[in-house]
């Protein structure tokens, strides 16, 4: 009995003693970072105080040195996050400022200390505290009447990431001059205007399932102060049996020439199904066989003010640059700029605002279309109003004997103080 009740005495012993031990363990292992904890579990319980503080300082993951960060400016912070600390410059060009009608402006670059442009950046914003001043992204209307008496604006552009901002006030400048208009009065187009009118074969363009040619008799004169470009049904065929269309086309060639100003025209666009309308700009060496292929419009490029397609109710734009030939064409092309609107039946004004540094299109005098393509062409151009017949929008419509016109009210340049018109062939 005695060794019975030693040998319990004994055993109760020995696990008072290994729960002492494991409390000690147990202690010790929350003390440390649970980055500690699997190097520490290794410990026995044989192990002294001092040799497991040893393990703990040995494994111990030391907190970074931030001072270097804790030292840096507000400003040296925002070039780190965003390459700039402050806006030092806004420039902005006129784009629209005739007589009687509000004033467009574009804000086409926002320069940083570092010499960077953020207008495209979207933590930007414009703000004016001025309620009659309207702004859209980085366009802004001015009315007329501000103009009219010398008002100017104060804008503020702002940047929300750096949270920097900078203040520029617009001046009006005075209206634009008119340095080119015609009215198409009277019964004859004016051929020392419009000096080149094409006349080609009615296979000259040959599409599927049909050709269509440009005949001088399709461009005229209708005694209401109207030119009449028209598109035409023949009734004839080619020898391989695609129905032929007379178009038109008529063009400013080596008769009237420039550069830069807002070109407008104001016309009722074709309304039949598939027949394109178009007032364009043709520059430089766009053209030419050994057209310049270096990447930029500087030295050519075609501008489609205006491309119309009344079944479909969109309206297209273009920029095309480094010539036609050889593979080279390069091209933005906008082609489907919803605008029912303007399949109505009444007049409608589409025009170009063209600057050394971008095109910007508008509709009615509201901007569509704003683009720095190629970085801007920089040398003359003529224009050309022009119907084209294509299977954009489906079936022709027209039936032999049938047509469709666009009537042209006018057309007219202006210059802008700020870039003048050159013109080139007066």
């Amino acid at each position: 009995m005695k060794i019975r009740i030693l040998c319990l005495a004994l055993c109760s012993a020995i696990m008072l003693c290994a729960t002492a031990c494991k409390s000690v363990d147990d202690t010790n292992s929350s003390s440390l970072p649970s980055s500690t904890t699997t190097s520490t579990s290794s410990t026995t319980s044989t192990s002294s105080d001092t040799d497991i503080n040893s393990d703990v300082q040995s494994t111990e993951t030391k907190p970074e040195d931030t001072s270097s960060e804790s030292e840096l400016s507000s400003d040296d912070l925002m070039e780190m996050l965003y390459g700039f600390s402050s806006i030092k410059r806004v420039d902005y060009n006129c784009v629209k400022n005739l007589e009687g009608s509000d004033t467009i402006y574009s804000v086409c670059a926002i320069i940083t200390n570092n010499d960077t442009d953020i207008s495209t950046d979207t933590s930007m914003s414009i703000s004016c505290s001025d309620k009659n001043v309207k702004i859209d992204g980085t366009l802004i209307t001015i009315p007329a009447s501000y103009t009219k008496n010398k008002k100017s604006v104060k804008f503020t552009v702002s940047h929300s990431g750096v949270g920097t901002k900078y203040d520029f006030t617009i001046k009006p400048t005075d209206s634009w001059n008119l340095v080119f208009e015609d009215d198409f009065d009277g019964n004859e187009l004016n051929t020392e205007v419009w000096g080149e009118i094409w006349d080609t074969s009615l296979t000259t363009e040959q599409r599927d399932p049909f050709c269509f040619g440009y005949k001088k008799d399709m461009a005229f004169l209708d005694g209401n102060g109207n030119l009449v470009n028209r598109v035409y049904s023949t009734g004839e065929f080619s020898d391989d049996g695609r129905p032929l269309y007379k178009s038109s086309a008529i063009t400013t060639k080596d008769c009237f020439e420039s550069t830069y100003g807002y070109y407008e025209i104001r016309m009722k666009p074709h309304l039949a199904n598939s027949i394109k309308g178009a007032f364009w700009l043709m520059a430089g060496d766009m053209g030419d066989l050994d057209a310049v292929n270096d990447g930029s419009s500087k030295n050519g490029c075609e501008v489609d003010i205006i491309e119309t397609m009344s079944n479909l109710n969109f309206s297209g734009c273009a920029l095309h640059w480094d010539g036609y030939y050889n593979g080279q064409l390069k091209s933005e092309v906008y082609g489907e700029i919803s605008t029912p609107q303007v399949f109505d039946g009444n007049y409608h004004t589409f025009a170009v605002s063209w600057t050394p540094e971008e095109f910007v299109f508008t509709i009615d005098g509201e901007v569509t279309i704003r683009s720095k393509a190629a970085g801007g062409c920089q040398v003359p151009a003529y224009m050309l109003i022009s119907s084209h017949v294509g299977t954009w929008g489906g079936d022709i419509t027209l039936k032999p004997g049938e047509y469709s016109d666009m009537l042209v009210d006018y057309v007219r340049i202006y210059s802008s103080p700020d870039n003048p018109t050159e013109i080139t062939n007066p």
